[in-house]
């Protein structure tokens, strides 16, 4: 058989026309062009564009926004450091404070029961040890 002279059919599928939303993607770049001379424009911060001003071939006035990032991040990052300087604030007062009297009363009771106990504690041991070794004296315990 002798294929067919001319164009080859290619098949095709039908389908019912729908209107769908597409969703709204911005794509922010280029540079800023004046008479006297053009100038690149970025942004100091990464971050998601909040909104954009004019397009390209508008016109801009001096000092007029072009884009804006959404600051939700560097906001709660200054909420954060903010409180990280009160918690350090709170720490230099406390530790610029003089202690109260009851609270050094308190150190120096658990410090007289802390010695007492210690004394206890040799004793007991030099009894233990002269049973066994023989006697120490007071330098074997020196701290």
């Amino acid at each position: 058989m002798t294929p067919p002279a001319g164009p080859v059919p290619i098949p095709v599928k039908v389908a019912r026309l729908r209107q769908s939303e597409a969703p709204s993607v911005v794509a922010v770049r280029g540079s800023a062009v004046s008479p006297e001379s053009p100038a690149n424009v970025a942004f100091l911060v990464s971050g998601r564009v909040a909104t954009v001003g004019p397009r390209e071939g508008d016109y801009v006035k001096r000092g007029q926004a072009l884009a804006a990032v959404d600051p939700t991040d560097y906001l709660i990052a200054l909420d954060a450091a903010v409180a990280q300087v009160q918690a350090a604030r709170a720490l230099l007062q406390k530790a610029e404070s003089p202690a109260r009297p009851e609270v050094l009363e308190q150190a120096r009771v658990a410090f007289d029961r802390a010695q007492d106990a210690l004394s206890a504690e040799r004793v007991d041991c030099d009894v233990h040890s002269s049973s066994e070794e023989g006697t120490r004296n007071d330098s074997d315990y020196d701290m």
